[in-house]
Parts: C-alpha cells; structure tokens; sequence
C-alpha cells in the first residue's frame, strides 16, 4: 500500500510540474504570436512555431499524467479496507462490578420486596376480616 501511495505522490508532484511548465509555455506562445504578428518572413515565425510544438507536447504529456495519476487513485483506493478494525474484542468479556456495590444493591431491591410483601399483606388482612382472627 505505501507503494502505490508513494506512486501518487510522485504523480501528483510531476501533474503539478508539469501544468506549471504549461501555463509559463502558453504565456511565452502568446507573447510571440503577438510579437510576429506582422511578419511576412518565415524564419521570424520559426520561435512561435517551436513554442507552439512545445505547448502540443506539454498538453499530451499533461493529459496523460493526468490520466495515469486518476488510475492510480483508484488502484490506492481498491487497496485500502472499507472498514478498518480500531479495536479488537477480548473473549471472555470481564465483568466489572465490585462485590460490595453489587450486595448493596441486593440488599436495597430484597428489602423494598420485603416492604412491599408486608404492605400487601396487610391491605389483603385488611380486606378480610377472617385472615386477621387466624393470625
């Protein structure tokens, strides 16, 4: 994987450079075209003409790192995982609770039931007058 990433950054680099040489070329034709606007001899077109080449082969060469920097983009992205795992799993999970914390906790919850039993015990004597003469 680091390959193919040092690929694309070498592309990269090399795209940039040459879109740079592209535009000072594009610039340097266009000052020339200007400046051999009115000439009638030939030779005096010759740096325009020249310039002109090199802006044809600046613009093929950008193409095709262009081209080739989008293939390796998504060579880079086939490599890398959907998912990446963060953190893995430990089997058995432990549990951690403190034994006091989980006896006061069952010492509350037994005597709420306790409460609540008697509670209902006494509404259902309540009720019925016979249940109070057996106890």
């Amino acid at each position: 994987m680091s390959k193919t990433r040092a690929n694309v950054k070498k592309l990269q680099r090399r795209v940039d450079s040459v879109s740079a040489e592209l535009n000072a070329a594009m610039v340097g034709y266009s000052q020339s075209k200007d400046q051999n606007q009115f000439t009638v001899q030939s030779v005096a077109k010759v740096p325009s003409t020249q310039k002109q080449i090199k802006v044809t082969m600046l613009t093929t060469l950008y193409v095709e790192l262009v081209n080739n920097l989008g293939l390796s983009k998504t060579m880079m992205a086939r490599e890398e995982p959907l998912i990446t795992v963060n953190d893995t799993h430990h089997y058995p999970l432990r549990v951690r609770t403190s034994k006091a914390k989980a006896a006061l906790v069952y010492t509350f919850v037994g005597s709420m039931l306790m409460v609540l039993f008697f509670w209902a015990r006494a509404l259902i004597q309540g009720f019925n007058p016979q249940s109070a003469v057996i106890n």
